[in-house]
Order: C-alpha cells, then structure tokens, then sequence
C-alpha cells in the first residue's frame, strides 16, 4: 500500500504538511549555518551526559533527534535554548523529524513513565482543578503523571522574579518563541515536529504540542489551570487556538464556539477523546509503550533531503536552484506513515487502516486489507456534548457576568428527568468552577478569547495580546496572594485557593480589565 496522497492529519495551521513543502526555494540549512547559537543552547543537555538538574535533554537516533522531558517545568533559559535548539533542527533538512516525549530509557519496561516521576512523588492536581466535568468525573484520589507545564509558578513567586519586568518580558517571549518554534515557519520549516505526552499537559506547557502531530495517549489531558493562581493564558496563542476548536480538521466541534470557552474557564482536563475530536491532539495512540520502536522507526527513514524520486531539471553552470522542489510530493511522506501505522485514528476522521478506495493506488486489491474494522466512527467527547447542550448559553452572553448568571439559572432547576439532571449537574460545576478561581484573571480570559475569535486575528497578535496581559497579572495582586497560600504546602498537597481581590467576576469593572490589556504601561 502507497502513502502517495494518502490524507493524513498533520496540522495545516503547523508549517509543516504531512505531504507537502512549500514549493520556496530549498535551503541547504544546518545547525550552524541559521544563526549564531546563544548560550542557552547548552541548557539542554545531551542525553547520556550529566543530568543533573537538566529539565530537558536530546539525543540523535538515527535521522532523528528525540527530545527527553526530564521535568514538567523548564526554566527561562531551558525554554530559550530549546526554542532555539527546535527551531533549527525543524530547518536540518540532514533530518527526517523531532520526536517530544517525556523521559525514559526503557519504554517498555516503564510505559514511558518519565524517571523523574518514577524516582520521586506522584503528582496531585488539587480537586478544584483535578476532576473533569460530566458522567465521567475523576475520583478525587486519582493521580496523573506531569508532563509540560511551561515554567514553574511556584518557583517564581518564591524566588520573587515575579516582580522584575525585564525577567519577565525574558520568560513572556521565551514561550513565546518556544510555541512558534514548535509549529515552525511556513516558509523554511521542512521537518515535523511530533509530540507524545503521556500525562498532563498544561498552560505553557501545550507549546510543545503545537507541531505537525500531537500523539495523544491513554492518559494524555490537557488543562488550564493558570486562572486558579491568579493569571490568565502564557503567551502561546491559546486565545487564538481555543475559539477554532475543530475547524483545522472539520469536526463537528467547529460549530460550538462553548467547547474552547468550558475549557478557559473552568479549567476542566480534556482527556484524550476531547482532544482528538477539537483537534487539540491529532492522533491517537493506544498503547504508549510503543514509544521507543517508534523512535527507533523514524531514525530509520531518510533524511528529507534524501527523500526523492525525480532528479532535478538540469540547469546551466552559475544558474540559481529552481525555486520549485520537484520532489515536494515526496517529502515527509514516509515520516506520515510511520505515524499512521503508529495510531488508531486520527483527528481528521482517516481510518487507521480503512479501505477507502483513495487509498490505493490503481491496480492494487483492497480485499488483501487485513485491518480490524475501524471504530472510530463511535468516539465520543464530554466536551463537545456539554458546547453542544449550553451552545444557546455561549452564544447569546456577550458577558462573563451574564454567563455565569445563565449557568447558575439552569444549576437551580429541579427535574425528575435522568437527562436533563445530568446537563443540571454540568451546570453546577461549571459555576463551581468559574467561582472558584480568580475573577481578575477570570475577567482577562474571557476578554482575551472574544477578542481572539476575531476574523482578522493571527497567532501572533493574540500572543502578543497575552503577553502584555500576563505580565500585569503577575504584579495585580491575585498571584501574590496565591504564591503565599501556595508556599504553606507542598504541590502535590495544596488546597483550593479562595482569596482573591474580587468576591466575584460581578465586582471586575471594565476598566481594570481594560487596563490589563492596554498598550501603555
């Protein structure tokens, strides 16, 4: 069976098609022909050497290179060396791909557990945060791995960084550039980034997810939890993301603008079914374990610049390289099967395998598939089902005030219908949630997603957006009174925290919020 036009669900927003290149002209980039490397660059360590401290580290595997995630939080420099380090190695056309995934020299043996969690406590996400909404709630004692949560709060409310500007801007632009290297350029960038966390993936965190492929496994969730310590979205373009949920691949999600808004505001974990029907993760993968025969496969293709089939147009001597890349069609492709044969499904709906008739080419005999009978067909997600139920709600509350008003107005109906107690019990978390956790930052989330839903509006300019909102979060009081509740215990151990500058998102004036996102200082 061809690969050949095969539809594949790499992201279209990523620069890097699954199939295709742009036809720009072919640079012969590598690693130090970009631009001068920083000091950062020696934050991550190269697997093997000493470890100490690193949070993350890369090793070469053949043609590819797989990025170890050593801790759940980066420092400011680590996420500017490996900004850096991901946005050249997406340019090393002596590549085939990058591979993220957490920490662990045997796959197999540990489930792609990561050794530091191993070798240290589990993480427990508090309750207020822990738990998803609807039939398929997480006990409270459940606990889940952590994978990428961008920097550490704790850390700089501690170490009081929170309060220099300079350091700050320095975080704020380091994710910044981390996200936009992850989804690379889509003028220069020839090799696919390709992400599998295994656990909790939050905040800052999901820049590394932001790739072609996102491989989403058993235990893969995604949250945002910034708003119950005070501060709205890191500087990665969430508020851009969230309100397109589903349109990259065509879901049905498209339709319902609530399933990003249920996931700003009230901080409910997408477990992996939702994130593959919004698009948030592009594949699904059943068994992590396969991790290391999949890194072991990849360093195995060819590079991209080996990956062709016709020779280039002969051209006289001096004459400039042809702008168009004959083999574009090539490029990239093995890198997308090797994907494929990995997962179930993917976000786009492909069968893994099916018997599409586009999926052969002429002459070949799809009796000779032996796949199981695809069942994807029968997925299903909480997420979606409450956008799609409170889809009236999200669409007539142009307020955050008036939308909590119409959440708390169907949590106090009385019913004796099992149904419509069950989108009541939606309700009342929801309104929990929302109560919950800070309504400055609350207030500056829900701002940030309305403007960001904007026709117009790109990547950057939300990032852009966030960025200066964050940076005053950090001094507006609510993170400072998080910190110091946060420091009394230890992470895994740390209640709900209540008390904030606001009693509720009624009592936030339009002018702080304003202020908030106001150009000038």
């Amino acid at each position: 069976m061809t690969l050949v036009g095969r539809a594949v669900a790499s992201r279209r927003l990523s620069s890097v098609a699954a199939t295709r290149t742009p036809t720009t002209e072919i640079s012969q980039t590598t690693l130090g022909q970009v631009e001068p490397p920083p000091r950062s660059i020696y934050s991550i360590k190269t697997k093997g050497f000493d470890m100490k401290n690193a949070g993350a580290a890369v090793r070469q595997v053949g043609t590819t290179r797989r990025f170890f995630l050593l801790d759940p939080y980066l420092t400011t420099i680590e996420i500017e060396g490996l900004a850096y380090r991901l946005r050249v190695m997406s340019k090393n056309q002596g590549i085939n791909s990058v591979l993220i995934a957490t920490d662990d020299d045997d796959d197999v043996e540990f489930s792609a557990i990561p050794s530091s969690a191993r070798e240290s406590e589990q993480l427990y996400v508090p309750v207020v945060d822990m738990p998803e909404l609807g039939s398929n709630a997480v006990k409270d004692d459940r606990h889940i791995w952590h994978v990428a949560g961008g920097y550490n709060p704790r850390d700089l409310f501690q170490s009081g960084d929170y309060k220099d500007p300079s350091g700050i801007q320095t975080l704020m632009d380091g994710m910044q550039n981390l996200a936009l290297a992850t989804r690379g350029d889509v003028s220069s960038t020839r090799i696919p980034i390709i992400t599998l966390p295994h656990g909790l993936v939050n905040d800052g965190g999901y820049a590394l997810c932001m790739g072609s492929y996102m491989l989403a496994s058993p235990d893969t969730c995604f949250a945002i939890l910034n708003p119950s310590r005070g501060l709205a979205f890191d500087p990665i373009g969430l508020s851009y993301i969230l309100p397109r949920l589903g349109q990259e691949f065509e879901q049905p999600v498209a339709q319902y603008p609530g399933a990003g808004m249920i996931l700003a505001l009230t901080g409910m974990h997408a477990n992996p079914e939702d994130m593959m029907e919004t698009g948030l993760a592009t594949n699904y993968i059943e068994s992590v374990s396969t991790l290391g025969t999949l890194e072991r496969t990849l360093g195995n293709l060819l590079p991209w610049n080996q990956q062709a089939i016709l020779k280039e147009p002969p051209r006289n001597h001096g004459a400039p390289r042809p702008k168009e890349d004959v083999n574009a069609a090539y490029r990239n492709v093995g890198v997308a099967g090797v994907i494929n044969s990995f997962t179930a499904y993917q976000a786009a709906g492909g069968e893994m395998w099916g018997t599409q008739e586009e999926n052969y080419m002429p002459g070949e005999d799809p009796s000779m598939e032996l796949d199981p009978i695809p069942w994807q067909d029968d997925r299903e997600s909480d997420l979606v089902n409450f956008a799609a139920t409170f889809d009236d709600i999200f669409r007539r509350e142009g307020t955050l005030g008036g939308l909590l008003e119409r959440f708390r107005e169907v949590a106090s109906r009385k019913t004796n219908d099992k149904e419509e107690q069950e989108g009541i019990d939606v309700a009342k978390d929801i309104v929990k949630r929302m109560q919950s956790r800070s309504p400055l930052a609350l207030s500056a989330v829900f701002r940030l997603m309305q403007l960001g839903s904007r026709e117009g509006e790109t990547l950057e300019s939300c990032m852009t957006r966030e960025k200066r909102v964050q940076a005053k979060l950090f001094v507006a009081g609510d993170f400072e009174a998080w910190g110091n509740h946060a420091l009394k215990y230890k992470q895994s151990q740390e209640p709900p925290f209540g008390g904030w500058k606001h009693k509720s998102v009624m009592d936030v004036t339009k002018d702080e919020v304003d202020e908030l996102l106001s150009t000038t200082d």
